[in-house]
């Protein structure tokens, strides 16, 4: 054999061969051509995507990453601070006890004292009257005129003008602590209550004209020959602490013209 092959004992596998078979090896051939493609668009794909994934994280280096992680961290900080820095919650109660807990004890009973003068002078009027802080600003001018005419003491005499004033203030702070702010009817700019402002006004003239509440309180005076004596009997001294303690206070009034305790 000189190694060559005879073709023509392989013609008989053309002469086999027909059309069908030819078309689905061609179907073949095409579907893995097509798959192939495929293929190749996917990995490009991949590759761009990648290229873009690392020109993103090229954006940002490792400072700009711990800055993120710090603000998150300032953040949680702040949220933990802003929930513990605050007392707790407060209802109406406590805020009206601070408050009360505040006020002057002397403003405290002159509020009080003027609220009692006016409900035994309502309760006198047998119902006819209602509580001041019900009232409409008509209705409270009219009673009031009427309260200031009338108001006496417990042993039936006038009241004296600075007292009337003071009962008249007393009621408007008792106003005000029953959350009624729009009837000050002390205020000149309040025209309701310019009715009840003119029998004020009259009645305290009237009060001054015949001189009730005008009465001047005066000490008698200390002569030389009495200070003489707080020395000679030992009520002044600096032999021991009551003694200077009497001492100066005498020359304190004596010479600074001291007399209230309120002045000292």
């Amino acid at each position: 054999m000189d190694g060559k092959m005879d073709m023509s004992s392989l013609d008989f596998l053309t002469d086999e061969v027909d059309d069908i078979t030819l078309s689905q090896v061609c179907e073949s051939i095409e579907t893995e051509h097509h798959v192939f493609e495929g293929l190749q668009n996917l990995s490009f794909c991949d590759d761009s995507n990648a290229g873009n994934a690392d020109s993103f994280l090229m954006d940002f280096d490792c400072g700009d990453i711990m800055t993120l992680m710090d603000c998150d961290v300032q953040k949680s900080e702040m949220k933990e601070n802003t929930a513990s820095r605050f007392g707790p919650v407060v209802n109406d109660d406590e805020l009206r006890n601070l408050i009360e807990g505040q006020e002057n004890r002397n403003t405290k009973y002159n509020t009080k004292w003027a609220l009692n003068v006016f409900e035994k002078w309502r309760e006198q009027r047998e119902g006819g009257v209602i509580e001041l802080h019900l009232m409409d600003a008509t209705t409270m001018n009219h009673w009031l005129e009427r309260f200031i005419v009338e108001a006496r003491k417990k042993d039936g005499s006038e009241y004296p003008p600075k007292s009337l004033y003071l009962i008249l203030c007393g009621l408007l702070r008792h106003l005000r602590q029953r959350g009624v702010y729009d009837k000050n009817f002390l205020d000149e700019k309040e025209t309701f209550f310019i009715g009840m402002r003119n029998v004020l006004d009259a009645k305290m003239k009237s009060l001054i004209d015949r001189g009730v509440g005008c009465e001047i309180r005066q000490a008698d005076p200390i002569w030389p020959e009495d200070e003489e004596k707080l020395w000679q009997e030992g009520v002044f001294g600096k032999e021991n602490s009551e003694q200077l303690q009497h001492t100066l206070f005498f020359y304190s009034c004596k010479l600074f013209g001291l007399r209230a305790c309120d002045e000292h």
